[in-house]
């Protein structure tokens, strides 16, 4: 079987990064703006004056803000859900599955947090309409039923979905330190931050929930850095990939090495069949390729 061309997977490896880029700036962009949207929730809020009466007071003479700061978290798990699929396929083939195990821990999490958010842009939103215009329901109910809401979505974002993204970002950070060529920037500060969130799950278990809030959101901050770093590294690999593809056309096909020679010299000599397969602890960017391509592959 005719191996690929040099050409041909150098230019797979820049549309794989290329790829990656514009899915981790997006991240990082939806990221920002449901940031952007919790300062200024909190300034118009004056968290300061936390309760469920004044929180039923804020979501009706605020709709739209709040409304858009339910809606930028829910995109932005969608985000963190791709990032994860991407960073699965970066790792070494045998940490493959391990790293999808922890992609679908991470949509686990997704959907758990854009159900808690959509709950609080629709419930919540609906009964703190009727505690401030309604006045034939009862307030009570409305009250219990409202600190009810408050309660469900907590849970379901600290204790739910906040661990299993923890979880995850755990496995697939330390995936990215067994990876070889794996960038360790990155694989560092997705340990770092997912080790500062998982303390809101501990702090919202120990009944410390105004804490668990402010450690949650704090790490929902840091993830932008993190996005930051992984498109700003696939930039950079993707330019220098398509430096070298170009470079390759421009100037021709270097002169093989003395090794690759043999190896060349083997291959036509036996016309022996080469496992296509990637050797342990490489990445996925050597799959289907032959011995010969490889080594040119690395030579460059």
């Amino acid at each position: 079987m005719k191996a690929p061309a040099p050409r041909n997977i150098s230019q797979r490896i820049v549309y794989r990064y290329s790829a990656l880029t514009v899915t981790c700036f997006v991240g990082a962009m939806l990221q920002a703006l449901a940031v952007g949207l919790t300062v200024a929730l909190v300034t118009s809020f004056r968290y300061e004056q936390f309760g469920l009466a004044r929180l039923l007071w804020f979501v009706p003479s605020h709709e739209f803000l709040w409304r858009a700061w339910c809606v930028a978290y829910s995109l932005s798990a969608l985000g963190l859900l791709l990032i994860a699929v991407n960073w699965s396929q970066l790792v070494a083939r045998r940490f493959r599955e391990t790293a999808q195990f922890s992609t679908l821990l991470i949509a686990i999490s997704s959907y758990a947090a854009i159900d808690a958010y959509l709950m609080m842009m629709t419930q919540f939103s609906d009964l703190a309409r009727d505690a401030n215009y309604n006045f034939s329901v009862n307030q009570l109910g409305t009250m219990q039923l409202s600190a009810v809401t408050v309660t469900q979505f907590l849970t379901r974002l600290m204790l739910l979905s906040n661990s299993l993204e923890c979880i995850a970002g755990i496995i697939l950070s330390i995936c990215g330190f067994l990876t070889p060529k794996f960038p360790r920037a990155v694989a560092w500060l997705g340990l770092i931050i997912w080790l500062i969130a998982i303390n809101a799950t501990i702090t919202a278990a120990c009944g410390q929930t105004d804490l668990a809030v402010k450690i949650y959101y704090g790490s929902r901050a840091l993830l932008i850095a993190l996005f930051t770093t992984f498109g700003s590294v696939c930039t950079l690999r993707a330019a220098d990939k398509s430096a070298g593809s170009l470079n390759k056309v421009t100037t021709g096909a270097e002169p093989a090495s003395p090794p690759l020679q043999e190896a060349q010299a083997s291959t036509n000599e036996t016309s022996a069949p080469v496992d296509s397969s990637p050797t342990e602890g490489e990445p996925e960017e050597l799959a289907g390729v032959d011995a010969t391509t490889a080594t040119d592959w690395r030579a460059t």
